[in-house]
């Protein structure tokens, strides 16, 4: 038990015959488990007598776990064959919420430009030109022209479904679950122990989400080959700063021939998985130690012929 809880970055579940009865609190194992328990901060769920008989009722198959928050439901099974119950738990699934955001905002696709000039022209600015107070003359324009805007192009309320990342596994969410409880417990109880929990924890974590990002960014590369277009929509997506624009003037010289010209973007095509992957974050980790990142990832330099094809 004590090795077990050594680790708590681990999710604890324990269970079966553990042949000590819980229903007998002044026994000394009883009273040892439970202790055990308490400093573990683990928790025995099942509350009911397994072995039912005549003239007693013991409760020795138990259900132990370090977060029963994460259990829904869990009891006893009468199978109808034995005087002994089974026992059961079950566990909260994980899902990948999308969230909506609502935002305010005016739609100028319908608007009438003849007439929104026209009521532009028809105020009266008169107020606004002779205040000698620039804040209050910023107001009164604002206000006013807030007026005409709301008679031409209304607020409206549009929802916006934030979509998960496309990377984004069960794995990952399970860590950063494990994450948040790590750091509640530090909070709980700042020890030594569990302050290394806890950034062993968010270390793993960040190392996990760098591995799935360079796995499907590899991946979506590699199934757009060829297809310039999805290839650069998928950079794009990976690394949004990025665009055409920035690039070409790093590429594009006046001085240098069409075949140098095309092997210096081939080059720079080539070459630009590894670049976009160095340029992703890393977190250092001097206290815990982490594992090797994969290796970096390199694309095939295309012969003459298959550019020309």
């Amino acid at each position: 038990m004590n090795d077990i809880y050594t680790d708590q970055a681990c999710d604890i579940l324990i269970l079966g015959d553990v042949n000590v009865d819980l229903l007998q609190p002044r026994n000394p194992l009883s009273r040892k488990l439970s202790n055990v328990l308490k400093n573990c901060r683990l928790v025995q769920q099942i509350n009911e007598p397994m072995h039912v008989t005549e003239h007693s009722a013991t409760l020795i198959d138990h259900v132990i776990c370090n977060r029963p928050e994460m259990y829904h439901i869990n009891g006893t099974l009468d199978p109808g064959l034995s005087d002994h119950s089974l026992i059961y738990a079950s566990r909260k699934m994980l899902k990948i919420c999308h969230t909506t955001t609502r935002v305010s905002c005016r739609i100028y696709r319908k608007l009438d430009d003849i007439n929104f000039q026209h009521d532009i022209d028809l105020t009266d600015w008169s107020d606004i030109l002779a205040c000698h107070d620039a804040n209050i003359a910023v107001d009164l324009f604002t206000k006013q022209f807030l007026q005409i805007c709301e008679t031409h192009a209304p607020m409206h309320t549009v929802n916006f479904r934030s979509n998960a990342p496309a990377w984004l596994t069960y794995d990952y969410l399970a860590h950063t679950d494990e994450r948040e409880f790590l750091s509640k417990l530090f909070k709980l109880d700042p020890t030594e122990a569990n302050k290394l929990a806890k950034l062993d924890s968010i270390y793993r974590t960040n190392d996990l989400k760098q591995s799935l990002q360079r796995s499907y960014f590899r991946d979506a590369i590699a199934k757009h080959s060829g297809n310039m277009k999805e290839t650069w929509r998928e950079i794009k997506r990976f690394w949004p700063h990025l665009n055409k624009s920035n690039v070409r003037p790093t590429l594009v010289n006046d001085s240098e021939s069409n075949e140098d010209l095309a092997t210096r973007f081939n080059t720079f095509f080539t070459n630009v998985g590894s670049d976009l992957q160095l340029n992703i974050p890393t977190v250092e980790g001097p206290i815990m130690d982490r594992p090797d990142m994969p290796p970096v990832f390199e694309f095939n330099t295309p012969t003459l012929l298959e550019i020309v094809s």
